[in-house]
């Protein structure tokens, strides 16, 4: 399967929010599809649909142990936050930088899968992280902008999980 080239940073699609999908159809799905062959090539959790120069509310993600229960999320909207949860996270389009990010420990999401179904998913621990990470990407939010103010990006490069969260 032919999969997409993911975007690096400061790409300015990074930067936007994206559209809502309206068309749940056979390039939705044939989306939906190349992103989860490209987050398994490159050994990504999630990939956000900004991260492949699309500006859609799209994003898939496989936190499983195996690596076997990939999930689409359309159109997402977080429903519920709750506790908090602090680690050092990565990005596909930032690559090696990590940054230690404080998070809510329990995500509830309403979103759509790639056939526009209404569905609801609650997590915790590193699926909740890779949740809202990816939330992020769909609202122009990247791991950086958690660094503490005055930080840059080479010194993220330098001493990446020494950086604590803002």
């Amino acid at each position: 399967m032919r999969t997409f080239t993911i975007v690096q940073y400061p790409h300015p699609i990074l930067r936007k929010v994206a559209a809502p999908v309206a068309m749940f159809d056979q390039r939705l799905a044939s989306i939906a599809r190349r992103m989860i062959a490209t987050m398994y090539q490159n050994k990504g959790v999630g990939l956000a649909g900004p991260q492949v120069n699309l500006s859609e509310r799209i994003f898939v993600f496989d936190a499983s142990e195996k690596r076997d229960q990939p999930q689409v999320v359309v159109n997402p909207e977080i429903l519920h936050l709750e506790g908090k949860h602090v680690g050092d996270e990565g990005c596909l389009s930032i690559p090696d930088v990590r940054v230690t990010v404080e998070r809510a420990a329990e995500v509830w999401l309403k979103a759509q899968d790639a056939a526009g179904k209404f569905f609801e998913i609650r997590e915790s621990g590193l699926e909740a992280a890779v949740l809202q990470h990816e939330m992020d990407h769909l609202n122009g939010v990247l791991i950086l902008d958690y660094l503490p103010v005055g930080v840059d990006l080479a010194l993220a490069k330098e001493r990446p999980s020494r950086l604590a969260a803002r």
